[in-house]
């Protein structure tokens, strides 16, 4: 029983039809794979930045500087010869207040800066 050139041709074509198929499921995979490992490549990237910056937020408030900043701003503490100014809100029930001290032999400068810092 010999198969016809016509029958070896149909078998031939579903052949290659059912391989193309598969070639382009795998590499349409292979693209999704690809894509995954790319979003968390950046993903590691993004977390080691964030990783870094609270590395050195940890450092910052481990310092005296920000220890003083805090005594300053939170519990409202000043050096001995600086001047302190209180600023209420707006609104005479407001609740808000800015505390700025100054220093008294740079009051000058660090007076302007102040009011710089209180308006912008």
């Amino acid at each position: 029983m010999r198969i016809s050139a016509k029958h070896k041709h149909i078998l031939l074509s579903l052949f290659l039809i059912i391989s193309s198929a598969f070639f382009f499921r795998t590499t349409f995979t292979l693209y999704k794979h690809v894509r995954r490992l790319e979003d968390l490549e950046q993903e590691v990237k993004d977390l080691y930045n964030k990783k870094t910056m609270l590395e050195e937020s940890v450092a910052y408030k481990e310092s005296d500087e920000y220890i003083e900043e805090s005594a300053r701003n939170d519990l409202s503490l000043i050096k001995p010869g600086e001047d302190v100014f209180v600023v209420r809100g707006l609104e005479g029930d407001s609740k808000e207040s800015f505390v700025l001290s100054a220093v008294s032999n740079h009051r000058s400068k660090v007076n302007l800066y102040l009011w710089y810092k209180l308006f912008f």
